[in-house]
């Protein structure tokens, strides 16, 4: 089964989900100005805070294979559901609409950001004009593509602010880069699922097997201790020494007996 994993505690999704109280697609600003009359996003957190340290996650290099799948397959999917629409004039499904959302230039968005992961160690929270400078796309592009990757379940995101010094108010809070980490929707990971498996094994060749493994048995059980040892160590050096260890034992047996 193919499992998204990050290199740290397994239950970052739980703990970021309890922490930030974020309920996906939850985009509504609950926030509105902070005490120095400054806006700041709601939902946002302070750069450095605990929250914010929950929400990271690096991702293995198999996690980050399997989303860069996912992405590719939610865009070829979302190719062929919008022909098939104009074709038939049917109505696209909820997941449908998701995928026609990623386009190519979506998805070097989305290589952008799991090549970010790799290199900053999953702490991901780069300016837009940062992410547009890599993937070689336009800021309104990437501003798109972030939106179309967080409804697609591909991309969760935390709005962050800093504290600084201003002259004339003191102290205040200022918005600054979102922090992003990327992630893989259950039905696009059994869509990868599903592809990759291994096609089953024909009758005939299982057959096969099954006779090899057979006949191998028998001829390991007409062979003596010490032949049974040469042919099932692969180490030379140990298996010299279990036929040692075996002959001294049946020495002691027969001046025993």
């Amino acid at each position: 089964m193919l499992t998204l994993t990050y290199e740290r505690a397994s239950t970052i999704g739980e703990v970021a989900a309890q922490l930030l109280g974020r309920a996906r697609g939850d985009s509504r600003h609950r926030g509105g100005l902070h005490i120095t009359k400054r806006p700041v996003r709601g939902g946002s957190k302070e750069a450095g805070s605990v929250l914010e340290e929950a929400f990271y996650g690096r991702l293995t290099k198999a996690s980050r294979r399997a989303i860069e799948r996912g992405g590719n397959m939610m865009f070829e999917i979302g190719r062929r559901a919008l022909r098939d629409a104009r074709k038939t004039g049917r109505v696209l499904t909820a997941f449908e609409r998701k995928c026609i959302r990623i386009t190519g230039s979506t998805l070097r968005v989305l290589a952008t950001m799991l090549y970010m992961d790799k290199l900053f160690k999953g702490r991901v929270y780069p300016s837009y004009e940062m992410i547009a400078d890599w993937a070689v796309v336009s800021r309104p592009t990437v501003h798109r593509a972030l939106r179309s990757l967080e409804a697609a379940g591909l991309l969760a995101r935390l709005r962050r602010y800093i504290q600084i010094e201003d002259g004339t108010v003191g102290a205040r809070s200022e918005q600054t880069s979102n922090a992003y980490r990327m992630e893989l929707p259950a039905m696009v990971r059994d869509l990868i699922e599903r592809r990759f498996r291994p096609a089953p094994m024909p009758d005939d060749e299982a057959q096969r097997q099954r006779d090899r493994l057979t006949d191998h048995a028998t001829m390991l059980g007409g062979l003596s201790k010490a032949d049974y040892i040469r042919a099932t160590t692969t180490d030379a050096g140990l298996a010299k020494t279990l036929i040692s260890l075996l002959e001294g034992i049946e020495k002691r047996d027969r001046l025993s007996s």
